[in-house]
């Protein structure tokens, strides 16, 4: 094959993707009670809200 053959490539589906869905994925649990403290502390003193805010702005 040169560099200028293009071979066919099959497509597999693996999962269908909701782009409004964010989770984060964790595979140590004090990372994700880390994340969580932190989430709930930025929550508590309006941090999020205003970072939401600052992406939600058109």
């Amino acid at each position: 094959m040169n560099a200028l053959e293009i071979n066919e490539v099959d497509e597999h589906i693996f999962n269908i993707t909701n782009l409004e869905d964010y989770r984060p994925v964790f595979r140590d649990k004090r990372v994700r009670d880390d994340f969580n403290l932190g989430l709930k502390k930025i929550k508590e003193n309006r941090t999020f809200q205003k970072i939401y805010d600052n992406y939600m702005e058109p």
